[in-house]
């Protein structure tokens, strides 16, 4: 038996599968053929909702030119359980280009994302975006340039009538930790106000004044879809997380409420980083130090909220 539930690790084979058989130059219906399979499997196995036995996969990696080194390292994953979590090394701790990302980021039909330190690759402006890969990287400019590249592409999710409704919860901490220049920061958090004017998505600001509580520490990015169950995606140091069991789901769904509700509201986190853009403007301009007096726009927008939206 070969049917299978969806899941991260199907999918991301699935869509491995897929580009192989195109780079290979090899028909749908030609590689349906030669397996005895229908169209419909096939399409199906691509797509991860079904599954198939490790001598058809080789058989199709066979036919699209791999090597026998190749189709073992490929078999080994497919004999990996599903277990509910799904682990992949970050290239130099940046997970940019990880397969099952990207095909769930585009899969997605709302994103939730928190960010405690920096603003969220998704929101990068490319000089910000640069700055933050450079200090994680260390690496070649010419290896940091093409990290800078694949982030600034992931940001077309965003784009078109199919974008996901996207939320970005952004700690005030971010506002505060200088990234490269006070020009640098100008320009990002002149994109973050511009941003948060498209309809699909939603920027809001935890203030300092929310707390300290653990679910604030880390970050997260919580995706759902119309046919398939949520997916969340954690970075952990040099690795990602990707995790879809209900009770873990659960676990950042609390956290999803408990941000919305501890986080100014969209019109007020708009003003906050309209201050904060023009902070920097100041500073890049030597008239200011961008230091002193920031919090207090945050703390005045939180002020002005009704007492029953701070519980």
């Amino acid at each position: 038996m070969d049917k299978q539930r969806s899941t991260v690790r199907s999918r991301e084979l699935g869509n491995e599968l897929r580009e192989v058989r195109l780079a290979a130059g090899v028909r749908g219906k030609d590689m349906a053929q030669l397996l005895n399979w229908s169209p419909a499997k096939l399409v199906a196995v691509e797509k991860g909702t079904r599954g198939a036995r490790p001598e058809d996969i080789a058989t199709m990696l066979a036919a699209c030119g791999f090597k026998l080194p190749e189709v073992r390292e490929l078999l080994r994953r497919v004999r990996n359980q599903d277990n509910g979590f799904l682990v992949r090394p970050n290239n130099s701790g940046l997970s940019d280009n990880l397969r099952a990302l990207i095909i769930h980021e585009n899969l997605a039909t709302k994103l939730c994302e928190y960010r405690p330190m920096i603003v969220p690759g998704l929101l990068q402006t490319e000089d910000y975006a640069r700055a933050i890969i450079r200090s994680a990287d260390g690496e070649a400019s010419t290896t940091i340039e093409q990290c800078v590249r694949t982030r600034l592409a992931r940001q077309n999710v965003l784009i078109g009538p199919n974008a996901p409704r996207s939320t970005f919860y952004i700690h005030e901490a971010t506002l505060q930790g200088q990234v490269g220049s006070a020009q640098i920061m100008h320009e990002q958090l002149l994109q973050l106000v511009l941003r948060s004017n498209i309809r699909s998505v939603t920027i809001r600001i935890v203030p300092f004044s929310a707390g300290g509580a653990t679910e604030l520490s880390s970050s997260f990015l919580l995706m759902d879809f119309d046919r398939i169950n949520p997916v969340v995606h954690v970075d952990i140091s040099t690795v990602s997380v990707f995790l879809e069991r209900p009770q873990e789901i659960e676990q950042y769904r609390s956290r999803q409420h408990l941000l919305a509700r501890l986080a100014l509201s969209a019109e007020e986190s708009r003003e906050v980083l309209t201050d904060w853009a023009d902070r920097y403007d100041r500073a890049r301009e030597g008239q200011r130090d961008v230091q002193h007096g920031g919090a207090d726009v945050a703390q005045e927008q939180l002020q002005r909220r009704r007492p029953d939206q701070l519980r």
